[in-house]
């Protein structure tokens, strides 16, 4: 009996004449019987009888061969189960779409009722599909937006659902050396052999993360690049079920700028109910419609009028009107405190509310309010069981923390909102004072199993300039998020250049703070270069991580209080030395680009437009203090004659490189003051 390769023979080693001889074929683990298979006795086929092969009466010495076992082939699939509109079903696309692009393997996508596994099986299964509920990893309970990634014999489970199954997927690619960095712009490298030999359960840093750029907010939201980058607060508006959805808020209160996206704020128009009106605050100094005595049912009643017993009521029905909702938003008007000419106030100026203010802060005053409505929405039993957190606003007037012993409910969110010293953590001992002790403060004051969770709201780029190279330094990025971290912030949401699209830096900004607040441990510097190599190309990429250093570095060593509001006014103490020095390094990269051979056309003319964005970073700022500064600069005639030598000629570049990155608008707003031709005839309009 000889053996072969893929099968083995048994049977007994000799057998009296006359009698019958049995044995049996057996394959080996990995093959199969191909399509000439068969077995011969003497060189004479022999057909089986049942499961075994039987030689009649046997007369002499016989050999047993066998031919046509062959390898059972690889095979590669996707097992999914969901529709074209769940989470589901995009992340085995996406895979398939990169898997191919990284493998060279056309992965094929499979319900489990159709999945026929064999030895040769190649498994990637997404989500809660039939494979995974047999699979040993089948009690595995993930929340919210845990991901997992197992692997099994031949099979990788990417567990979780809705955008957790989403982060998986990309969590996946990542490890195998993938990246998404902002709008086709991604690195996916190709003949890789994949590692599927992983063990990991994780989730975001944070339970709320965004950064407000143009492609991750309002209508410019790409949805596919914002569930890449792990963004998930509403206001990144269009993302569907089918990119896991958003963190969206229900909504009562003001309709503050910060608060846009809302639920059902009117819930029965027939009982004039929106915003709850004038009439709950007695006193008329004040601004905007919405701006209730939120003393009137906590320290008085006043007769008929309830502000108390109307915000519990409106706040139940939008509750229960939206089940999916975890957390609601219940805000005054943001505004000023008012001024001695014009004395109207964003809040309640009635007796009850200022002596309150006094003993409490003003928010102190709206805590209050909030404990007591949260007290009697737990105490009602249509509310039972049910999960939710009310989220309120420490803005302008209501930034200093409560004083007087009130303390923040434990199912509240703070959000906190200031600008600081963008070079330095918030709680630096080089912060300036006011912003240290009110965020010290709110720590302290959600710090604690009992107490609520601190939300923050951060401002990243000059909302007067959003071209110019201006923000927070890496280093505190690294500081602000891994300190929120630890303190058990809930959400962090940062301001970019959210209204105008192709602003080079905010861009960077994006993908830098996105990445971190996914995962905290990731080095701010580290993913800014990384993003530069993957925007700007391998070639332009130190010529620009230069200029980032060296602006860094220009305005290092200014006065406290390196505040947003004020990034314009910082570019007047760079030098003109300094910034032809730094624009030199641009034109030099862009120089660079096109003689480059190993670059095609089309990637030249890419990065070499980008590029144009970091020429106009400069030349804006060149713009805003040319006659009032730079032009009277003795001692520099080269550097004058370098960037044109006079206004005219550096709106003219202005504006040049400004059409060739693509850059319309220049700074917040959507109107057409905003636009290129309008900020070179005002370039320095502040709010």
């Amino acid at each position: 009996m000889t053996e072969g390769t893929g099968y083995t023979l048994d049977g007994d080693s000799a057998v009296t004449k006359g009698q019958d001889y049995r044995f049996t074929v057996n394959l080996n683990y990995g093959f199969r019987k191909g399509s000439n298979f068969k077995v011969l006795v003497n060189n004479v086929e022999l057909a089986p009888t049942g499961e075994f092969y039987v030689v009649s009466a046997v007369s002499g010495d016989i050999v047993v061969t066998v031919d046509g076992v062959e390898p059972i082939p690889e095979s590669y699939w996707i097992v999914l189960n969901g529709d074209v509109d769940s989470a589901e079903y995009t992340a085995a696309t996406l895979l398939q779409k990169y898997l191919l692009q990284m493998t060279g393997i056309d992965y094929q996508t499979v319900g489990f009722a159709d999945l026929q596994i064999d030895s040769g099986c190649n498994v990637v299964s997404v989500g809660n599909n039939g494979l995974f509920a047999i699979s040993r990893y089948s009690s595995l309970n993930l929340a919210n937006e845990e991901y997992a990634l197992l692997k099994d014999g031949k099979t990788l489970y990417v567990c979780g659902s809705g955008r957790g199954v989403l982060y998986g997927a990309y969590r996946f690619l990542r490890e195998n050396g993938c990246e998404f960095y902002a709008k086709g712009v991604e690195t996916i490298p190709s003949d890789v052999t994949l590692n599927t030999d992983l063990n990991l359960v994780d989730a975001p840093d944070f339970a709320i993360r965004a950064y407000l750029s143009y492609n991750t907010c309002y209508s410019g939201t790409d949805s596919d690049l914002v569930t890449k980058l792990g963004q998930n607060s509403s206001y990144a508006s269009s993302v569907s079920a089918k990119y896991g959805d958003t963190v969206r808020f229900g909504y009562i209160g003001a309709d503050t700028h910060n608060m846009r996206f809302y639920i059902d704020d009117d819930y029965n128009p027939a009982n004039g109910s929106k915003y709850w009106g004038t009439t709950l605050c007695p006193s008329a100094d004040v601004v905007g419609a919405y701006t209730p005595c939120l003393t009137n049912g906590i320290d008085y009643n006043l007769t008929g009028i309830n502000t108390l017993a109307l915000a519990t009521a409106h706040m139940k029905q939008l509750i229960l009107a939206n089940p999916d909702i975890m957390y609601f938003t219940f805000e005054q008007e943001d505004g000023n405190e008012g001024t001695t000419d014009n004395p109207k106030h964003p809040y309640c100026m009635c007796e009850n509310c200022v002596k309150a203010a006094k003993l409490y802060n003003r928010s102190g005053v709206m805590l209050r309010f909030i404990r007591s409505m949260l007290n009697n929405l737990r105490a009602d039993s249509d509310l039972s069981g049910r999960q939710f957190k009310i989220i309120t606003f420490a803005y302008g007037y209501s930034t200093t923390a409560p004083t007087g012993g009130v303390t923040v409910d434990k199912d509240l969110c703070v959000w906190f909102a200031a600008w600081g010293d963008m070079r330095y953590s918030l709680s630096d001992s080089k912060q300036m004072t006011s912003i240290r002790t009110d965020y010290n403060a709110w720590i302290a004051a959600t710090t604690g199993n009992d107490n609520g969770s601190l939300i923050l709201w951060l401002y990243d780029v000059c909302y007067n300039n959003y071209v110019k190279y201006f923000g927070t330094s890496m280093t505190a990025i690294d500081q602000i998020v891994d300190e929120a971290k630890a303190a058990g912030v809930e959400m962090i949401l940062v301001l970019g250049a959210y209204d105008a699209d192709n602003i080079w830096q905010s861009e960077m900004r994006s993908y830098v703070w996105s990445r971190k607040l996914t995962d905290s441990s990731l080095s701010a510097v580290t993913l800014r270069d990384n993003f530069v190599r993957a925007y700007f190309g391998a070639t332009a990429a130190d010529y620009v991580t230069g200029y980032i250093n060296d602006y860094d570095d220009y305005l290092a060593d200014q006065g406290l209080g390196y505040e947003v509001v004020h990034g314009t006014e910082y570019m007047r103490k760079v030098t003109l030395k300094e910034h032809v020095a730094s624009l030199k390094r641009i034109d030099n990269a862009i120089a660079v680009v096109a003689n480059d051979s190993a670059l095609t056309a089309e990637q030249k003319a890419t990065y070499t437009a980008r590029l144009q964005g970091v020429r106009a970073s400069t030349y804006s700022a060149l713009m805003c203090y040319w006659e009032s500064e730079y032009s009277k600069t003795l001692f520099a005639s080269s550097e004058k004659s370098y960037v044109g030598g006079s206004l005219e000629e550096i709106q003219n570049r202005f504006k040049a490189a400004c059409a060739a990155a693509g850059i319309t608008r220049c700074r917040e707003g959507t109107d057409a003051d905003n636009t290129v031709d309008n900020f070179i005839t005002n370039p320095n309009k502040c709010w």
